[in-house]
C-alpha cells in the first residue's frame, strides 16, 4: 500500500514516483520517501569489522562502532552499554581506562579516539558473537555437569533461588504447554 505524502493528489497515492519531488519544488526524486526519512543502507566495514566511521544519507547520520551503528549525540558510556558484552559498570570502566568522559558524546571523539577505544575493547572484552559463544559453551559445560541450575535454565525457569509458587507465572506456562 503506498504511502499518502504531502503535496500527493488527493486520489489516493503518488502515481509516478519523481512527483513526489516536483510536489515540493525540487528535482525529481530518484526513489519515493517513505515516511519522515530515508532508511540507511549497509555502510562497508572495513576489513576487521571493527573500525569506526561515520555513514551520511539522507539527513540522517550514524557512527558504526563495536559492530552497531549509534547516533553521533548519544553519550559514549550509554553506547557502551549497548553493547552486547558490557554492562553500565564496564562502560564507565572503559571511559576511565582510556581518560574518556562517560557523557562526551560520540561525535565529539576523533577518529584515533575511537580507533583506540575500539581496538581495546576488542582485546579486553569478549563482545558480539564471541560473548554468545562463551555463554553458549558455559551453559552446555553445566548441562554436562548435571548442574540444576542448567537444567533450570533449560527448562525456562528461574535458577537463583525464586520462589516459582507465586511468581514465574510466564515461565509455569511454557513449560505446562510442552
Amino acid at each position: 500500500m503506498p504511502v499518502a505524502h504531502p503535496g500527493a493528489p488527493a486520489g489516493g497515492g503518488c502515481r509516478d514516483p519523481g512527483s513526489v519531488g516536483r510536489a515540493f519544488g525540487g528535482a525529481p526524486s530518484p526513489q519515493p520517501l517513505h515516511g519522515q526519512g530515508r532508511v540507511l543502507g549497509r555502510a562497508s566495514r572495513g576489513a576487521q569489522g571493527g573500525q569506526a566511521h561515520a555513514l551520511e544519507e539522507g539527513h540522517f547520520r550514524v557512527i558504526y562502532l563495536l559492530e552497531r551503528y549509534f547516533p553521533p549525540r548519544r553519550a559514549l558510556a550509554r553506547c557502551l552499554q549497548e553493547v552486547e558484552g558490557l554492562g553500565a559498570a564496564s562502560a564507565v570502566r572503559v571511559c576511565a581506562q582510556l581518560g574518556l568522559s562517560p557523557r562526551t558524546a560520540l561525535e565529539a571523539l576523533s577518529a584515533a579516539q575511537l580507533d583506540r577505544l575500539t581496538q581495546w575493547v576488542h582485546a579486553a572484552y569478549a563482545i558480539g558473537a564471541e560473548c554468545r559463544t562463551q555463554r553458549t559453551e558455559a551453559q552446555a559445560r553445566l548441562l554436562r555437569a548435571g548442574a540444576c541450575r542448567a537444567q533450570r535454565v533449560a527448562r525456562g525457569l528461574p535458577c537463583r533461588g525464586q520462589r516459582t509458587h507465586s511468581n514465574a507465572r510466564t515461565a509455569r506456562r511454557r513449560l505446562a504447554a510442552q
